[in-house]
């Protein structure tokens, strides 16, 4: 069975929600602001607005050292609030990217990443492998938070990175906006 993981990365920022949306929207220019995100390539242009029924093949060169490669595709947008990829390949599972105004102003945006491990190998090594494979996801997502802020024009104000283990309340449940 596979290792399956919860990761959630939370940022505040200050500026402009379209511009957020706009850096989250134009997936293909990631890899020029998230250093860890090496090659992203189109397997099937948007059906939609705001990117929906686009497909991508994302190569990651994780901070350890180690490689992987996902497919993700936008299945579900609601503009300047929230978009849903699920993903297929070495990491499979399903994301949700969640855009929420605060009181004062500031942006919330927060990334959960609920996926396992289908290759054999990361399977087997999970067990002792969890704390460096956490470790790797947030030092991808913190490069991650300071690459959209810098490629939107806003100024990034704080990152926290988590994970849930499993048995965990709450472990593979997909976070909602907030109405």
């Amino acid at each position: 069975m596979a290792a399956q993981y919860h990761f959630l990365s939370e940022y505040t920022l200050r500026g402009d929600v379209e511009a957020l949306w706009a850096a989250l929207a134009d997936v293909p220019a990631w890899p020029a602001w998230w250093s860890w995100l090496k090659k992203i390539e189109l397997l099937r242009p948007a059906t939609g607005p705001d990117g929906l029924g686009a497909s991508y093949r994302n190569t990651v060169r994780a901070p350890a050292g180690y490689g992987f490669v996902y497919t993700t595709e936008i299945t579900d947008v609601e503009r300047l609030r929230r978009i849903d990829v699920p993903s297929s390949g070495d990491i499979a599972g399903r994301g949700r990217f969640l855009i929420v105004p605060t009181a004062n102003g500031d942006l919330d945006l927060s990334f959960s990443w609920l996926v396992s491990t289908p290759k054999r190998g990361m399977t087997a090594i999970a067990p002792l492998a969890r704390p460096m494979f956490n470790w790797n996801h947030d030092r991808m997502m913190s490069a991650f938070g300071a690459g959209i802020a810098k490629a939107a024009g806003l100024e990034l104000i704080s990152t926290r990175n988590s994970s849930l283990r499993p048995g965990s309340p709450g472990f593979q449940v997909m976070p909602t906006a907030p109405s």
